[in-house]
């Protein structure tokens, strides 16, 4: 019900300012989350490959493919 409020733009935005000085930002998004992936792509982050975490793999032996994104900040 809150999406497209602007919300989100808000929280990513205040969370990368916060946090000035880093290199960059990931995140890993579920590969069939096409909403959260054009929503990233949005903010200028971009696929880096397949997601190589555990977050995914669940103990009955599912796997959620997750792939990875970056954004690369200005020191």
């Amino acid at each position: 019900d809150y999406q497209r409020y602007g919300i989100g733009c808000s929280l990513l935005h205040e969370g990368i300012t916060k946090n000035h000085g880093i290199g960059s930002v990931t995140v890993d998004v579920i590969t069939y989350n096409e909403q959260a992936i054009a929503f990233y792509k949005k903010h200028g982050f971009l696929v880096q490959g397949e997601s190589k975490t555990s977050f995914g793999q669940f103990p009955n032996g599912i796997v959620v493919p997750e792939i990875r994104m970056v954004k690369e900040l200005g020191k």
